[in-house]
């Protein structure tokens, strides 16, 4: 195990070096943003950044990311059978979950966020202009949400910010929480991030090993991941406790393809944990917006603050925010490791 947590421990020192440097090339603006409503939105108003070798396209419509190209390839995964019809969240991209992550309290499933349009953010008080061609900021009030039953669940007056960029290879995501009322309150979040798979049988997600887990499919019993990678035969539905600040999907091949991509992550201290999730073939089956066979081209790794204990109480006036950055990577096949990607 402790030769698991050292491996596990230099990927990650390696991955968060790529990040930073991704991170420092965000702020070069190399075209204007564009509004759109094409399909397969149905009409719904979505945005594109562009900036280097990225663009990403995200939905006013629960600030939902359907869409984050690299050099032309698409590394989300979004449904062929996604309902595009508010006030349903879109099946892949990223949702946002918030104030409430899954079941873990007052509110429906992943709470309010994902089902309430946003908006583009007017004020010039961002770090940059709400829209910039790289860059772009929407944001969500107490007065934007129009269901009188999560106001009555979850009464408190706040501000959330998505904080969107793209530059090369990379696609950074910041939730900014505020608290704008008079009484502290208290959330949970997640970046619900669907990730595109040439195949889940060749598909691993690295970083996490030697950690404990909370099993979903096992009454959220905990468990401790002693494998080198989370690998995938069967249904996965775990909460990773006090997962690292970096970690890696990792495809070798599979559909067809011949080449090693590595998805890279790098969260901010505010997503402590990491949810993986792919329903397999059963689950896959029940769910009337995904496909039957799609759990093969797909995997969900969550940057996340997830659990009711280890949730964020915010005073009024404060804020709190929490990031990923993501990077993408293809090489040749049969490396070893997020690190050997990255060197």
């Amino acid at each position: 195990m402790e030769m698991l947590v050292a491996d596990r421990d230099r990927r990650i020192e390696v991955l968060e070096r790529a990040v930073a440097s991704a991170e420092a090339a965000a702020g070069v603006s190399s075209a204007p943003a564009v509004f759109s409503s094409e399909a397969p939105g149905g009409g719904m108003p979505q945005l594109t950044i562009r900036g280097g070798n990225s663009e990403a396209t995200v939905y006013l419509h629960g600030a939902h990311v359907t869409s984050w190209r690299v050099g032309g390839e698409e590394q989300l995964f979004v449904s062929k059978q996604a309902i595009f019809a508010p006030p349903k969240a879109i099946r892949g991209g990223i949702p946002v979950c918030w104030p409430q992550f899954s079941d873990m309290g007052p509110l429906g499933q992943h709470g309010f966020a994902r089902n309430t349009k946003w908006r583009v953010k007017a004020s010039p008080a961002a770090s940059a202009a709400a829209v910039d061609g790289s860059r772009c900021v929407l944001v969500l009030s107490r007065d934007d949400v129009k269901d009188a039953g999560a106001l009555a669940a979850w009464p408190w007056p706040f501000e959330v910010e998505m904080r969107l960029a793209v530059s090369d290879d990379a696609f950074t995501q910041e939730l900014v929480v505020t608290n704008t009322g008079s009484e502290a309150f208290a959330f949970t979040a997640a970046l619900h991030t669907y990730f595109a798979v040439g195949s889940i049988a060749a598909t691993s997600v690295e970083g996490l090993e030697g950690l404990t887990y909370l099993d979903n499919l096992d009454g959220r019993s905990p468990k401790v991941d002693g494998s080198s990678a989370v690998r995938f035969a069967e249904e996965v539905d775990r909460i990773y406790l006090a997962a690292p600040r970096a970690w890696a999907v990792v495809c070798e091949g599979g559909g067809g393809a011949s080449e090693r991509r590595v998805v890279g992550c790098a969260t901010s201290e505010g997503l402590c944990d990491a949810v993986v999730w792919n329903p397999w073939a059963a689950k896959a089956k029940s769910l009337a917006d995904f496909g039957d066979d799609e759990y093969e081209r797909m995997v969900c790794v969550e940057a996340a603050r997830c659990r009711p204990s280890e949730g964020t109480s915010l005073a009024p006036g404060d804020s709190w925010s929490g990031k990923q950055t993501l990077t993408a990577h293809t090489g040749p096949g049969k490396q070893r490791g997020a690190a050997a990607q990255q060197r």
